[in-house]
């Protein structure tokens, strides 16, 4: 049974980190950016732009739910693990055949943007010729060169087969605390933080239930959601800055920090959960992973092509901005539902036939 609170959270995560990447493209010094913008992607808007928070949330919640898995035998792990990979590799073929359809029907204007605003980000997207070897290749293994969000994917399934081996362990010796060893394990060193991050969502339903007992949790709960939303939103850098704290500025540790307290408090609270399950979003909730697939490559063709297009007639940064954002959520948003009916089901079909029962 699908829990709507986390289908609804993981839509927010895939629009924060589509906001994230459109600001990065285009909010930036060469495009003449006002003052006013540079201030609020700070504050208040910190947290709302904050793509590597998000994908926090996405990693932990892929954690969360992977760990209702019992897995009591070898040969079930085996069997797991093999499906995991495929429930993978699958979509992410189809996400790459559409990168390479874009390529090879309209193209990418993400360079000549860059050029023009002088982003060197933009600069260094889609430089090379793209031909269906780097779509299986980049698909089998988990690359990241045809698109840049998939950075994450090889992290979240490694983080996805050590949950489900901790899990037979735990299983074999009654011993439930080899999470928070592996756990801490992975979060110390910077190569295996993603992977922990995933891994770290295995213990938010322990943590929950920990949690249950403490005296007026939901006064306590709220009060620190709120006050960790005021930090996350920019407020903790200004502390930061002001006090000269290096260690206060907003890094992946206190990241995963409020995404995890945020999740946690959203699952202990009624209250708040009831409120994020009433939200009247059912349409959209199911499509946070095709919106987070195919966001980035929609941005570095077709809305860096209206943005050179805009600037060229208009030479002006608020109309460029704000009319390149609202056709831009329409073509994504039009994109996604033709993908889903099309590529989604075809992807679907393949999965059943090559994933065990």
């Amino acid at each position: 049974m699908r829990e709507k609170w986390i289908d609804n959270i993981k839509f927010i995560a895939a629009v924060g980190v589509f906001l994230c990447h459109y600001t990065e493209s285009f909010a930036v010094p060469g495009a003449g950016i006002p003052r006013w913008l540079q201030c609020a992607n700070e504050f208040p808007l910190g947290m709302v732009i904050n793509g590597e928070f998000w994908v926090c949330v996405f990693a932990i919640l892929s954690g969360y739910l992977l760990n209702k898995k019992n897995i009591k035998n070898g040969t079930d792990l085996i069997k797991i693990c093999i499906n995991r990979y495929f429930r993978f590799v699958i979509p992410f073929f189809f996400a790459n055949f559409f990168v390479y359809l874009l390529y090879s029907f309209a193209g990418f204007s993400a360079q000549k943007c860059g050029m023009i605003i002088n982003n060197e980000w933009l600069l260094n997207q889609y430089t090379n010729p793209i031909g269906f070897i780097s779509v299986v290749k980049n698909s089998f293994m988990l690359g990241s060169e045809l698109n840049n969000n998939f950075w994450i994917i090889k992290h979240m399934l490694f983080g996805s087969l050590l949950i489900y081996i901790s899990n037979y362990i735990c299983y074999k010796f009654h011993n439930q605390k080899i999470k928070i060893i592996v756990a801490i394990g992975l979060l110390l060193f910077p190569c295996t933080f993603f992977i922990g991050a995933t891994y770290t969502g295995s213990l938010l339903a322990e943590i929950s239930k920990k949690l249950k007992f403490v005296q007026q949790k939901g006064k306590i709960t709220i009060t620190f959601f709120v006050v960790m939303l005021g930090l996350m939103s920019g407020i903790q850098n200004v502390i930061a800055e002001l006090l000269k704290i290096r260690w206060l500025h907003i890094n992946q540790y206190w990241e995963i920090f409020y995404a995890m307290g945020m999740l946690v408090c959203i699952s202990l609270e009624n209250q708040l959960l009831k409120k994020i399950e009433n939200w009247h979003i059912d349409k959209f909730s199911n499509q946070s992973m095709t919106i987070y697939l195919l966001h980035w490559p929609i941005i570095c063709s077709f809305s860096t092509w209206c943005f050179v297009e805009v600037m060229g007639k208009f030479n002006n940064f608020s109309v460029c901005y704000w009319s390149t954002l609202g056709a831009t959520i329409i073509v994504l948003g039009i994109t996604v539902y033709c993908y889903d009916k099309v590529f989604g089901r075809i992807s679907n079909t393949f999965l059943r036939k090559v994933t065990f029962r």
